[in-house]
């Protein structure tokens, strides 16, 4: 593939200054402008709710590549509390276990959630019910990885609880956290919050049109991920072919996009934002 570099480096406003167990204030720096192996762009692939089909499909497929993704993981599921064993070999061998939730709360009140239960609605959620979830979920993931830092995932795409952003509640207990744009392009713009990493959703989406989502990132020098659910089955599914094509146009072009976890790319990002902060 031919990529016309634009020379077109995005701002990215990213947290420093005083550390607590997680993310910090805002602060602004530059994207990377390359990544591993020279790379003009980077991808974070994630895929959320712990369901079989990643793990009958994705984690092979990513394996052949020897990518690493993101799977953010809902604690109240078949696919997670019946597989431990599977989700702790697939932290050792470099993926990140995201935080999704224990139950998966999403917000009743929005159009086409009649399916929203009650004991799972986010508008009746408190602040402090929403921050104690997602600390269950990094305490229960730790015993699984090890780590003490690891990104999350907005379920449902939501940022409020009780009609409340929960944002700064939780700014504190993840080292980023993954929405889902609405933007079908989901690129950086010039002003970026951590808290608000851009997604490409994606369902039943061939492999042109995620291919086209990585050229776009590509010809921008900038970074993006792609939100999945099922692979080749489970629900919001893309087909296992489109899947595997996709990382073989990832694998075949290496040189110009860098694939890792979102946790390792923010550790890249705030590595360089270091290393700036000394020279100056």
């Amino acid at each position: 593939m031919r990529i016309i570099h634009l020379g077109f480096i995005f701002t990215l406003f990213i947290s420093a200054c005083t550390k607590m167990t997680g993310m910090d204030k805002m602060q602004s720096e530059p994207l990377p402008q390359s990544w591993p192996g020279g790379a003009k762009a980077a991808i974070a692939l994630t895929y959320d709710d712990s369901l079989i089909s990643q793990i009958n499909n994705a984690l092979p497929a990513l394996k052949a590549h020897e990518f690493k993704a993101t799977f953010y993981l809902t604690l109240d599921t078949p696919g997670y509390s019946d597989h431990l064993e599977i989700w702790r070999r697939a932290a050792k061998s470099g993926h990140e276990l995201g935080n999704h939730t224990v139950s998966h709360p999403c917000q009743a009140s929005l159009s086409g959630r009649e399916w929203v239960t009650k004991d799972k609605d986010l508008d009746l959620y408190s602040l402090d019910r929403i921050a104690a979830e997602i600390k269950a979920v990094n305490k229960a993931l730790n015993r699984l990885d090890g780590l003490t830092e690891r990104s999350y995932a907005y379920t449902c795409g939501d940022f409020l609880a009780g009609g409340v952003d929960y944002t700064d509640s939780i700014r504190s207990l993840v080292s980023g956290a993954r929405t889902v744009n609405d933007d079908p392009q989901g690129l950086l713009k010039e002003k970026f919050d951590l808290m608000r990493i851009p997604s490409l959703a994606v369902n039943e989406t061939s492999a042109n049109s995620m291919i086209a989502y990585v050229d776009r990132l590509i010809s921008q020098s900038t970074l993006g991920t792609i939100t999945f659910h099922g692979i080749g089955g489970d629900h919001l599914s893309v087909s296992h072919e489109d899947h595997k094509a996709l990382l073989d146009y990832l694998n075949e072009n290496r040189d110009l996009i860098y694939v890792d976890s979102v946790q390792n790319l923010l550790e890249i990002i705030r590595e360089q934002a270091s290393r700036a902060d000394s020279i100056h």
